[in-house]
Formats: C-alpha cells, sequence, structure tokens
C-alpha cells in the first residue's frame, strides 16, 4: 500500500523519490521499508521514436504512457537526486555519434564520415560495342499472329530507308515534346529560322507511382491521354525532323546495387530492325516496332560509367529491358547526366 493512501494529513516533511518509474513521488521518511517503493532499476531508453524500459522490456511511442507503466521491483524510496556527468564518466558518451568534450562540458554530434568522391573515367571515344540480346517468348508469339516479323524486302539490309531532304513534298514533323505540328520541306524552307512559335515542354516528362508530369510545368495526370495532349508551356523554336518520321518512347529505370534496369516501352519491336550498342559511358538504342513500322532512336549519354560486356537486353511484348551494369557501383539519380543548370535550380 502506497503512503499516500494511508490517509496521512500533514505531508510537509516528504521527500521527493527519485526511483525512475516510482508511482508515489513523494515519501514519509519514518515510513521507507524494502517494499514501499515501486520502481524501474534502470532508466528509460530513447531511440527511433521508441521509449522503453530495458528492465521488463516495455515500450511505448508516448512518454506519458511510458512513465504510467508501474516498476517491475521493489525497494526503498531514493530521496538522493542522481549525480550529473562528469569528466569520470565520460565514456557513455564516446558512442558512434556523440563525442564529450572534456573543456567545454558538452556533448558534441560527430558527423559521419565523408565518403571519398569517385572519379568516373568517362571515354566517349571508345568504340560501342553491340549488347547482347534475347528474343523472350511472348513477343516470338506475338510476332507470328500479327505477321508482321516477315523480312520488309524494301529494308532487308535492316537499315531504315531514309527520306530525301530536297523533296518538297516531304512532311515533317517538329520532334520538341509538346509539339504536334506538320509541315513539309517546302513550307519550312519558305519560314524565316529565328521565329520562336513552338509551345512546347523544354524538359522531360516524369512518370512515378501511376502519375504522369512535364517536369517544366508540374501539371499532373492520372489518365495518359491527358498528359499526352497538355499543351506546351514555352516558347521556342521548332526542331523539324528532316529524315525518316520518328517515334518517342517513355522509359523509365530503377535502381539495384550492381545494375541499373532501363525500360523502353515499344510494343511489338521487330528483332531484326532493333540494335544497341554502348561503351563505358554511352548507350545507343534503335527500334522499329508495331504495325506500322515506327522507329525510335535515341542515344544516352549515361549517369555514370558501365560494363558493357556484361550488359543485356530482353525484348519483351510490351517494353524493352536492358541491364546495365555499373561500374563503379553507385546509386544513379537519372538515366543520363544531369544538366548543369538543372543541378543549380535545384
Amino acid at each position: 500500500m502506497s503512503d499516500q493512501s494511508k490517509g496521512v494529513g500533514d505531508t510537509s516533511d516528504w521527500l521527493p523519490c527519485f526511483n525512475p518509474g516510482c508511482v508515489d513521488k513523494r515519501f514519509d521518511p519514518k515510513d521507507n521499508n524494502d517494499i514501499s517503493c515501486c520502481y524501474h532499476p534502470n532508466m528509460p531508453v530513447f531511440h527511433d521514436g521508441i521509449k522503453r524500459w530495458p528492465c521488463c522490456k516495455r515500450s511505448s511511442c508516448d512518454f506519458t504512457t511510458l512513465l504510467a507503466y508501474p516498476g517491475c521491483m521493489k525497494g526503498k524510496h531514493n530521496p538522493e537526486k542522481p549525480p550529473m556527468p562528469t569528466t569520470d564518466n565520460t565514456a557513455m558518451f564516446q558512442s558512434k555519434d556523440l563525442i564529450y568534450d572534456e573543456t567545454t562540458k558538452e556533448i558534441i554530434y560527430k558527423p559521419p564520415p565523408v565518403k571519398p568522391e569517385v572519379t568516373l573515367q568517362r571515354d566517349q571515344s571508345q568504340p560501342l560495342m553491340a549488347l547482347s540480346t534475347c528474343v523472350m517468348p511472348s513477343l516470338k508469339a506475338a510476332l507470328e499472329r500479327l505477321n508482321i516479323a516477315a523480312t520488309d524486302h524494301q529494308t532487308s539490309n535492316g537499315v531504315v530507308p531514309k527520306v530525301e531532304c530536297n523533296q518538297s513534298g516531304v512532311q515533317l514533323h517538329c520532334e520538341n515534346n509538346g509539339c504536334n505540328l506538320k509541315k513539309t520541306v517546302a513550307q519550312v524552307d519558305q519560314e524565316a529560322e529565328l521565329i520562336e512559335d513552338c509551345l512546347h515542354h523544354p524538359k522531360p516528362p516524369v512518370f512515378h507511382e501511376g502519375v504522369q508530369y512535364w517536369s517544366c510545368c508540374q501539371k499532373k495526370h492520372i489518365d495518359f491521354e491527358k498528359f499526352r495532349t497538355q499543351p506546351g508551356c514555352t516558347l521556342g523554336r521548332h526542331k523539324w525532323g528532316r529524315g525518316t518520321t520518328r517515334t518517342k518512347c517513355r522509359f523509365d529505370f530503377f535502381n539495384n546495387p550492381k545494375t541499373l534496369t532501363l525500360n523502353i516501352y515499344a510494343k511489338n519491336c521487330i528483332p531484326d530492325k532493333c540494335s544497341f550498342a554502348a561503351n563505358n559511358c554511352t548507350l545507343q538504342v534503335e527500334l522499329m516496332y508495331g504495325t506500322d513500322h515506327s522507329s525510335y532512336n535515341k542515344t544516352f549519354d549515361l549517369f555514370s560509367t558501365i560494363d558493357p560486356s556484361q550488359c543485356s537486353v530482353n525484348l519483351n511484348v510490351t517494353k524493352v529491358e536492358i541491364k546495365l551494369f555499373k561500374d563503379p557501383t553507385i546509386a544513379w539519380k537519372a538515366v543520363e547526366v544531369i544538366p548543369d543548370e538543372e543541378i543549380q535550380s535545384e
């Protein structure tokens, strides 16, 4: 039975108890025996937002709830306040992140050691190496059903024939993101090249957790068609494609400790007309896909360096999966090198 429940009227001479977790808080020094105090023999431990009594393994996220847990040991009340840390017990502060400064008598946080900066040996002059390519059975079955794997007599050598630019009736497409304007070669040649009337998106798209948006204007969409048809946000010059009409494919990536997987979303790729080559800092992709033989060509200036001899490509029905082996094994913030102006804006 606690001292306060005995009905004692005068408590002016009672003393505070400094045992951790003591229920009574104050006690009568004349009535202090071996079962008067119910307390915890150890101080509480705080780690990652969790408060815990190490003696009885009881824990809580709420400090008030922690103090409400009854003690796990009985003994006498302790009227003596515990001493403050001195230079004799500074070892308790010599942890991984804390240092006790004996000169200023302060506890100082020790920052983690700075990792040495990795120097990348980028050499764009290296010859490109063809990557190992595997055609998945699902893609073979889809091509057989669509009957588009047959050899095209006009492109028997595997190279897409380019349209001559001197043909005035050839229709050109603006390659800027968000601009769908089409004109003939003659119309483009008649216009002044300095006119900035192209309403487009200057920065690349972002696809994350089912939401897509242009990184320049940050207007997010769940519907891909609304995202694709969103008007541009910046006026500039048109970028006319004066060769084979090319399409733009969506791509994303994810990091693994040793590899980076790049997914290019192109449906029903024609293996004979696709090529993949890379050196230690450049990846060149040429695709032909779909029933209309659309083409996609892109050269990636990679964020970091790779080992092209270990890289591989899997051709699936709906996408192309390119596995890049990192060298060195560091986390990539993006697939390609981030321009200096974007780094400064962050």
